[in-house]
């Protein structure tokens, strides 16, 4: 599917799930050199920058948080020149409605007369940079759910959260290092094809994307965080519970011995034979108990 947007001297081309035909329809129209376009039909999950003649091709992978039909993270590519921007995606991406909205406000572009292909793909990249502050918005509210559920008594249900929501964060801090990357190798291309006025450009980018690496940290090491306390509050939980055991089976052990041995099939029993035997038997084996109890109780082993 190809889309087209056009304000003054520059446009943008947005491919969702291009065929070949019009891959090279638009490769064509937008004047990008066939050596780019040998894998604009399919996915390629790397993130990379090349540069042929004066257009460059920059590839990235941008993370997946809320869907669950898709567990890799989507690939986008940019192709960009003077006055084009070309993008090609292979899902639906919420970001890029968001984009399209937004293309007609000069004010997201700068100036019409002075706005080129590097200036689009900026403006794109904050808008992707700006979802990407919901997403970890989202993550976070997760987090302090699960910390709320594991001080309300739920230690081993969260164990499971806790990974789904670790699992998220390392895909998305996976994902988001290579941009850097990218961006590093991509400067000196965007340089010179648009000029030493756009580094302030790049800069502004820059300093987006600084501020979403700061934050994914954060949300990682509090992850961790979560993942060692409830880690410690389940084991405490588990050896409170052994040891309640522990002391039920030092408590029973010696009745149980007691009984084994007044059962035994043997002549001259002592008490065996009593009025009483029965009540004998039972009171002593209940003063026994009781003492074990109170012997614990006054450790404090419970």
């Amino acid at each position: 599917m190809i889309e087209r947007y056009t304000n003054g001297s520059y446009s943008w081309i947005d491919l969702e799930k291009p065929t070949t035909e019009e891959a090279r329809e638009v490769m064509l129209e937008a004047k990008i050199p066939l050596a780019l376009m040998g894998d604009v039909t399919t996915p390629t999950p790397r993130s990379s920058v090349s540069m042929v003649g004066n257009a460059i091709k920059l590839m990235i992978d941008y993370p997946v948080v809320k869907r669950t039909d898709i567990e890799r993270p989507h690939d986008i590519k940019f192709f960009i020149t003077k006055n084009t921007l070309v993008t090609v995606h292979y899902e639906n991406i919420t970001a890029f409605h968001a984009f399209k909205k937004e293309f007609e406000v000069l004010s997201l572009l700068g100036k019409a007369e002075k706005t080129h292909g590097g200036h689009l793909f900026a403006a794109l990249m904050t808008t992707l940079y700006d979802a990407l502050g919901k997403k970890l918005d989202y993550l976070e509210d997760q987090l302090e759910v699960i910390e709320h559920e594991i001080f309300n008594e739920r230690e081993k249900e969260m164990v499971l959260e806790i990974s789904k929501v670790s699992r998220k964060l390392i895909t998305f801090k996976q994902a988001l290092v290579a941009h850097g990357d990218v961006m590093n190798d991509a400067r000196l291309h965007f340089i010179s094809i648009f000029g030493e006025k756009f580094g302030s450009t790049l800069e502004n980018l820059e300093e987006f994307y600084d501020h979403i690496m700061r934050r994914l940290v954060s949300l990682t090491e509090s992850s961790s965080e979560l993942r060692e306390t409830n880690h410690a509050l389940v084991s405490t939980k588990e050896g409170e519970v052994m040891k309640i055991l522990t002391i039920i089976a030092f408590i029973t052990y010696p009745l149980t011995l007691f009984s084994s041995i007044f059962g035994m099939n043997a002549h001259n029993m002592p008490i065996i034979g009593n009025q009483y035997d029965f009540y004998i038997i039972i009171s002593m084996m209940i003063c026994i108990a009781v003492s074990f109890f109170m012997y614990f109780k006054y450790k404090k082993w419970f």
